[in-house]
């Protein structure tokens, strides 16, 4: 039996693996990144503190854990919300005069849901115009390998 040595993250939920050794490689875990564009928000979209407590709430709906968070203004123009999570970011840019709110959704690792901080936005700011939504899944492995993932396929 080969042995691993797994690298932890304790959150406040408890401990998550986020990487292993394996036959002398570093290995991470997959994340999902969710790149949404909304169109015909509701007023919600011109409230800055509003969706600064959106996006941190976002984070926690996604079972994630909040480590940070920066919040953007662009007079008369929008807002970027970012919130720093332990296993990636939510963020949320906004142009109020356009009705027009992008998500940028990445979470990786142990029981975080991008799905959740993802639906939890795009019902709050309830789009009249329509979702576009993109999903993309990040392979991560072989840290420092110089190896991609597709190879092994």
């Amino acid at each position: 039996m080969l042995a691993k040595k797994f690298r932890w993250f304790t959150t406040g939920r408890g401990k998550i693996a986020i990487s292993f050794a394996f036959r002398g490689e570093l290995y991470s875990v997959r994340g999902i990144h969710h790149l949404c564009d909304l169109y015909g928000c509701s007023e919600l979209i011109e409230d800055e503190a509003g969706l600064a407590v959106l996006v941190r709430d976002s984070v926690i709906a996604a079972r994630a854990t909040p480590i940070g968070e920066q919040v953007t203004s662009y007079p008369g123009h929008g807002v970027t919300v970012v919130v720093f999570a332990a296993e990636s970011h939510v963020l949320l840019t906004t142009w109020p005069e356009l009705r027009l709110a992008l998500i940028d959704v990445f979470l990786c690792g142990g029981i975080s849901s991008p799905d959740a901080a993802t639906e939890h936005i795009i019902t709050a700011l309830n789009p009249q115009g329509g979702v576009v939504r993109r999903t993309v899944e990040r392979l991560i492995s072989a840290v420092g390998a110089g190896s991609s993932p597709m190879a092994a396929s």
